[in-house]
């Protein structure tokens, strides 16, 4: 017996088989399903999956997510003081694309992470025919912090879509019917503009930091009859939160439906509950279309987090080796271990610029 394209309705054989994943993988994402045709499959996967990746591109790398294919690719930054470029590579963290650049005839700027790779970096110069070059205040360690914008963003309206998506098939995967949630496959397929997910942004963060969680990505669905509801709420790395109003006309049972996965790979939950009382409460969707003050200050909470454990994991590369220079109050010397990562993190984190989603923006017309 075949089965239908939950997109499409093309019916599923040998030929145009595909293994969707519910999360894009190159988000660490391991729920897969097998009713979305090849064709759907790649069409989503070179639109909506790839500007969902793009979002959180930044932090899948420095936490070097499990991917089902492939590596974490490399990043490249330009400092925005000095112009020099920069590369994030997944566990080595942010190093200068190169470690020599020649400032003028007989300058050079080394960054450099100990003073064994000084030596070389200087060996490497007089081979070139510069001989007797020195180190002055322009070179600096690796672990010197570039003048990097961070952006953190809610995501645009392709990207809310890519939300949906996951909402949409996360309840199908775990037997969810499909007559309640068919109305969102023109909004996901982008013929049609309607407000059914909003950035979540109605409390704090539970945990103050990151670094030493295991960092996770969580679906949960939550329905009655009582409510007409059907809501999914979705957060991915614990920073980017949101809620799907599948449905306003739900009659099905009481539904309680949860997935947790670590982002190395490892699913931690993953619940079916039906019949299950007091779980649904009704949710006003008016209380997402205005970004009130408080809102704000809980997604600076949110991008202040990310970026501290950002910085933590740049840092990582450099445990248990000694400072080769004097840097944000630690002397020379200083044994870089954990704690001190932390402390330094917590002196140099600044305000980062985040991007508010505007429902009135054009993007959401139509």
């Amino acid at each position: 017996m075949s089965t239908n394209c939950i997109y499409c309705q093309l019916a599923i054989r040998d030929e145009n088989k595909s293994i969707e994943h519910v999360i894009p993988q190159a988000l660490g994402g391991v729920l897969t399903i097998k009713n979305v045709c090849k064709k759907c499959n790649n069409s989503f996967g070179s639109d909506l999956d790839k500007h969902l990746v793009d979002l959180m591109q930044e932090t899948a790398i420095v936490l070097n997510v499990n991917r089902y294919r492939g590596k974490n690719p490399n990043i490249q930054y330009e400092d925005k003081s000095s112009g020099d470029l920069f590369i994030l590579r997944p566990n080595k963290g942010i190093n200068a694309a190169s470690k020599i650049s020649r400032i003028s005839e007989d300058k050079y700027k080394i960054y450099y992470k100990d003073n064994e790779d000084l030596e070389k970096s200087l060996e490497e110069l007089g081979k070139r025919g510069n001989k007797n070059l020195q180190p002055d205040n322009d070179s600096s360690g690796g672990y010197a912090n570039p003048n990097i914008v961070f952006r953190f963003s809610t995501g645009d309206r392709v990207q809310l879509r890519a939300i949906a998506k996951i909402a949409f098939e996360f309840y199908l995967a775990l037997g969810g019917d499909f007559q309640f949630v068919k109305h969102l496959i023109p909004y996901i397929q982008g013929y049609a503009a309607a407000f059914l997910v909003f950035p979540d942004y109605k409390n704090y963060p539970s945990k103050e930091e990151l670094w030493d969680e295991e960092i996770t990505h969580s679906i949960e669905i939550i329905g009655g009859p009582q409510t007409k509801q059907l809501v999914c709420k979705i957060s991915l790395f614990e920073t980017w939160n949101y809620i799907v109003f599948l449905s306003d006309s739900f009659y099905g049972h009481n539904t309680y439906f949860k997935h947790v996965q670590n982002v190395k790979g490892k699913i931690l939950e993953n619940s079916i509950e039906e019949d299950k009382e007091g779980s649904a409460r009704f949710i006003s969707r008016q209380d997402y279309h205005e970004i009130a003050d408080y809102d704000l200050f809980v997604i600076q909470s949110y991008n202040t987090r990310l970026q501290k454990l950002f910085l933590f994991e740049t840092l990582r590369p450099y445990f248990d080796k000694e400072l080769d220079q004097d840097y944000l109050g630690y002397p020379k010397g200083t044994l870089l271990t954990k704690a001190v990562a932390k402390e330094i993190v917590l002196k140099s984190i600044k305000e980062n610029r985040l991007e508010i989603t505007d429902y009135d923006d054009s993007r959401f017309q139509r």
